[in-house]
């Protein structure tokens, strides 16, 4: 207490001393020191409340990804004006997202995508098999089939997928002749029957470390005799209806006439062929079973009858007298008999 005392006994006697200005000096010198430690007070205690914020905000993690800038309608085709890029946190990314606009560019949409919405390769084909059988068929091409059987249509080997040449045999002509061209060359098959679906290649199942050389020769032989007669097999799975070609707008036209002219027949392709195209399409022959000349048609013998006419004409018509025979004929006919006469 007797310190305390002293040290305001101090500052008595030291603030008697000053005068008026010093005074004021000292209590401006007080209130900035007191302005001092309030805003530093206050600034450390903000930067403390920020600091859980930021520290959320770095937890964060985004992903960059491509969303729809406007309501894009079922089947359209997507065009860069239609997308932009955003960052979305990775928790709300779905599968299939990308960050490349290019991957939807072009291509249609499979559903009706809203503004706004993620796009993903579900919303849009970016694969073109992805849309189905539709999606099998060439930009420039239609689909169009013909009726085939196992004679016309290479006995089921011609698969999905495979590549033929479609031929015309006429009908006969009225000239006895047959004949027959190449229609169209170098088509792809698009479907056999109602399946567009090529076949699928049987797997060999993995050998095993300990088997023997004899195992492992047996197990290759019946590979090699699985893979000659799959083909065999493939064929006589269904009954040959109808094939589905790829052709452009002008060949289906040109096939659908011809149909009406005569028999269509396919030809299988090879897988590497020798001539892409075949420059001779056309070919005729005289048919063997010709038609058979008609008969000449029998002509009557000509009748000459001589008329006899009187010299005078007779005043009145009278009965014709009864010729005179020199010896007569008696002719029986069943029950009933009649006499003839005959002239020597």
């Amino acid at each position: 207490m007797a310190t305390k005392g002293k040290i305001s006994q101090r500052l008595r006697n030291m603030t008697d001393k000053l005068n008026y200005r010093q005074l004021l000096f000292l209590a401006f010198l007080a209130s900035c020191l007191l302005g001092v430690f309030v805003y530093v007070s206050l600034s450390k205690a903000g930067v403390d409340e920020k600091k859980p914020e930021q520290a959320a905000v770095q937890q964060i993690n985004t992903k960059k990804v491509v969303v729809a800038n406007q309501d894009i309608p079922q089947r359209a085709i997507v065009r860069s004006s239609m997308l932009k890029i955003v960052d979305v946190p990775e928790e709300m990314v779905p599968n299939g997202a990308v960050d490349d606009m290019k991957e939807f560019i072009n291509r249609p949409a499979s559903v009706y995508i809203q503004k706004g919405d993620v796009l993903t390769n579900q919303k849009v084909y970016t694969d073109p098999k992805m849309a189905g059988f539709p999606g099998m068929i060439p930009p420039d091409c239609r689909a169009f089939s013909i009726g085939i059987s196992d004679v016309t249509g290479v006995a089921g080997f011609a698969r999905p997928g495979d590549y033929v040449d479609v031929m015309l045999v006429k009908n006969k002509s009225k000239n006895g002749r047959l004949s027959g061209e190449i229609l169209l060359q170098n088509v792809m098959l698009l479907g056999i029957n109602k399946s567009a679906n090529p076949p699928k290649t049987a797997v060999a199942a993995p050998e095993g470390e300990g088997a023997s050389d004899k195992e492992k020769q047996d197990k290759k032989d019946k590979k090699d005799k699985n893979q000659q007669n799959e083909a065999n097999v493939q064929a006589s799975e269904e009954s040959m209806a109808t094939a589905t070609l790829a052709l452009t707008p002008e060949e289906s036209l040109q096939l659908a006439v011809a149909m009406q002219e005569g028999s269509i027949y396919l030809t299988l392709r090879p897988l590497h062929p020798k001539d892409m195209f075949v420059l001779k399409t056309d070919y005729s022959m005289l048919s063997t079973d010709e038609p058979a000349a008609p008969a000449p048609q029998q002509t009557a013998p000509a009748v000459h009858i001589q008329e006899k006419t009187a010299s005078a004409p007779a005043a009145a018509p009278s009965a014709p007298a009864a010729p005179s025979y020199s010896s007569t004929i008696e002719v029986i006919r069943g029950i009933d008999a009649s006499t003839v006469g005959v002239n020597d």
